[in-house]
């Protein structure tokens, strides 16, 4: 896929309300995954429990004051101040569904903008999907007590398969992850490499497996200096990867990425989580086409083509 083709413009044009609505429907059919579809059948049946379940005590509470203040032999007067009373409860409860309906609406008509972008480039999506396994910083250290996977996009990029997704997990009581990743899978065996892109973004690659193999580039700037991480003996081959190109993408001033090789991934980690933004769709884009580039010309070169060092 060209960068330069993309159609970034479904991402910034409005939805009408009947638009994400026929999304929203879309998506209780299945049309974006079975995880999509069982979230969408999930949130019309809890606001269906909850409207019944305040509905229902609602009611009860009027019949046991309407019995209670009939034996007790009360005026119509009184009586009716409590009908008034209840109905005034009642509304209450009914804007504030109204309120979650609507938000749950807004949802969708970001939701729908960012299907319309993935269908207009022919790009795979997910409003949610099933979380999965992948290395390095989206590895968790600990069994979440939940997870999830959202607004995943995936495509083809010169044969190399790319996601985009937010990732989350919570670990219990003010301990979560969030981070919106940018994956390309490699077909070539490379040394993990780990990129600080130096600024204050998390997930932060591990300073500690090794050795920063830009401490002495007198070309990069002091200021929010980036970082290359690597094993000894693997300086060459990460720089190689790394390239000027590559480099300068990841520490662009507005939307700058962390990111490492690990198991035969690419991440990048953002600081933004707009799945709207089309700057960084733009800069995710071009990145994942960079990505596979550097790793079609790896490619051509193995095996034997690139030797340890000693860096």
């Amino acid at each position: 896929m060209d960068p330069s083709t993309v159609d970034y413009a479904p991402l910034t044009a409005r939805p009408s309300p009947a638009e994400a609505d026929a999304v929203r429907r879309e998506a209780l059919a299945g049309a974006f995954g079975k995880k999509t579809a069982t979230e969408v059948r999930g949130a019309a049946g809890n606001r269906r429990i909850a409207v019944g379940l305040v509905g229902g005590f609602l009611t009860l509470i009027f019949v046991i004051v309407t019995i209670v203040h009939g034996a007790q032999g009360g005026d119509i007067g009184d009586w009716l101040a409590g009908l008034f009373c209840t109905g005034i409860v009642v509304l209450g409860f009914g804007s504030l569904y109204v309120l979650f309906v609507l938000k749950d609406h807004r949802g969708w008509r970001r939701s729908a903008q960012l299907i319309a972008f993935a269908q207009a480039n022919e790009f795979d999506v997910q409003p949610a999907a099933t979380p999965r396994s992948r290395p390095g910083a989206l590895r968790p250290r600990s069994n979440p007590q939940y997870q999830s996977l959202s607004d995943l996009v995936e495509w083809d990029q010169d044969g190399r398969p790319v996601e985009v997704a937010t990732c989350y997990r919570s670990f219990g009581k003010n301990s979560s992850f969030t981070v919106r990743y940018l994956g390309v899978r490699l077909d070539i065996d490379l040394p993990r490499v780990s990129f600080d892109c130096g600024r204050s973004i998390y997930p932060q690659g591990d300073p500690h497996f090794g050795t920063d193999v830009l401490a002495d580039d007198p070309t990069l700037p002091s200021r929010h200096r980036p970082r290359l991480i690597c094993r000894p003996g693997t300086g060459r081959v990460a720089r190689e990867f790394f390239t000027d190109a590559l480099i300068g993408v990841l520490t662009n001033e507005s939307h700058p990425a962390n990111a490492e090789v690990v198991d035969g991934w690419f991440l990048a980690y953002y600081r933004s989580r707009d799945i709207l933004d089309p700057a960084l769709w733009r800069r995710m884009i071009e990145t994942a086409a960079l990505v596979a580039t550097i790793t079609a010309e790896f490619h051509n070169r193995q095996p034997g083509s690139a030797p340890a060092d000693p860096v």
